[in-house]
């Protein structure tokens, strides 16, 4: 029924969904494209393609604010701190941490229940405890996630 032999995206046959028993699913659809008897790689004739919506998933940005002798004071204690953006990587709680190339600000992306759980992240780390981060930022994005 589904055939994703063809190029991107893959089509349904609906010529096969009308004697075919279909589960029953929910599927949001972004996209439609019918298919085309001159061969041209969008599926045969009576197909169409379909992809789903992509969904999408709150996530926290958050700037942490070094302060002004942060790459002095970050030095000592910088393994200790990728240690840890290591271990938050690997639970999948972190999605991007860096620092800006001015060392202004690092930028994290936290998958957290809420704002709270952001900052207490950040209060927990060791640039907080130490004084390389000196305040700190939240906001909400909506992430969109293309499977």
């Amino acid at each position: 029924l589904l055939n994703s032999s063809m190029p991107h995206p893959p089509y349904i046959d609906i010529r096969r969904c009308m004697n075919d028993s279909i589960p029953s699913t929910n599927v949001n659809v972004y996209g439609v494209a019918r298919g085309s008897p001159a061969g041209n790689g969008s599926g045969p004739e009576g197909a169409v393609s379909v992809w789903a919506m992509p969904t999408i998933e709150p996530v926290f940005v958050v700037e942490p604010t070094y302060a002004p002798d942060a790459a002095e004071r970050r030095e000592p204690i910088r393994p200790q701190h990728l240690a840890r953006v290591e271990e938050l990587t690997r639970q999948g709680r972190l999605l991007v941490a860096g620092a800006y190339a001015d060392m202004s600000a690092s930028l994290l992306v936290l998958r957290v229940e809420d704002e709270a759980a952001a900052v207490a992240l950040v209060h927990e780390d060791v640039y907080w405890r130490e004084g390389v981060w000196t305040d700190v930022a939240v906001r909400r994005l909506n992430r969109v996630v293309v499977d």
